[in-house]
């Protein structure tokens, strides 16, 4: 699958979206684990089900961007993907990367917030691969 896009994938450490790739009146599509639902099963302890529960909701939120694009496709407004490193290392599994780079091609910008050393390796290879 060939893709011809102009996208920006800029791999960076911040706490807040406030960056010069965000742009005014830009579409935020956050990914990211840092909900009450997440929050309550991470206090259970249960390993098992804090993966498969974050896992399930980072295929849902990919999913629902890639909805919100094709619901945008009459406006003006660009999009940029905005997704943490703790949600980068399902996005990034096998069985989910060609979703992510279906989002991700779609968008302006493409935001990596907190992300280690291996992720920024792995997400530079495979921008390089796809694009």
């Amino acid at each position: 699958m060939n893709f011809l896009i102009n996208l920006h994938v800029v791999v960076i450490c911040v706490t807040r979206f406030a960056c010069s790739l965000l742009r005014q009146g830009m579409k935020q599509i956050v990914v990211g684990l840092e909900t009450p639902e997440i929050k309550a099963i991470e206090d259970s302890g249960d390993k098992n089900q804090i993966a498969k529960v974050s896992r399930d909701s980072i295929i849902q939120q990919i999913a629902d961007g890639n909805h919100q694009i094709e619901l945008d496709v009459g406006e003006d407004a660009p999009h940029a993907l905005i997704i943490d490193g703790k949600s980068l290392m399902y996005a990034l599994e096998d069985d989910l990367k060609q979703n992510l780079l279906r989002l991700a091609v779609q968008c302006a910008s493409v935001i990596c917030c907190r992300v280690s050393p291996k992720q920024k390796a792995l997400v530079h290879t495979f921008h390089q691969m796809c694009c």
